[in-house]
């Protein structure tokens, strides 16, 4: 799955099979548009699925693993945490969704979803 932000240059995001979760800008001011390795940076690890710019403010990633770990990267400060709901014991041997979709609402709240 990929998914691009508003500001230009737009920030092209995208999981990959065995090899984490990536974004890079669309294009480069200094090199007449094109863009190489130096251009991206990691998001997550794992076998990459979802990532979403935040439509809000592109410096927040989401992104998800095939296993359903989810987190936030902050690009400005270069934190990054996971946000996967805490699980109460009593759901500890259920097999949660592997791929965990992602929906993306634009609006002012900065969270996915807008909630």
């Amino acid at each position: 799955t990929s998914a691009t932000s508003h500001p230009w240059p737009y920030l092209v995001c995208g999981g990959l099979q065995d090899n984490n979760a990536w974004c890079g800008a669309s294009s480069d001011y200094d090199r007449g548009g094109l863009t190489g390795a130096q251009d991206w940076f990691y998001v997550s690890g794992g076998d990459g699925q979802y990532v979403v710019p935040a439509p809000s403010d592109a410096g927040m990633i989401y992104a998800t693993t095939d296993d359903g770990y989810a987190t936030v990267l902050n690009r400005a400060t270069g934190f990054r945490r996971g946000i996967n709901p805490y699980q109460r014991d009593e759901l500890a041997g259920l097999l949660l969704s592997g791929k965990p979709p992602y929906a993306q609402k634009s609006d002012s709240t900065g969270r996915p979803g807008g909630g």
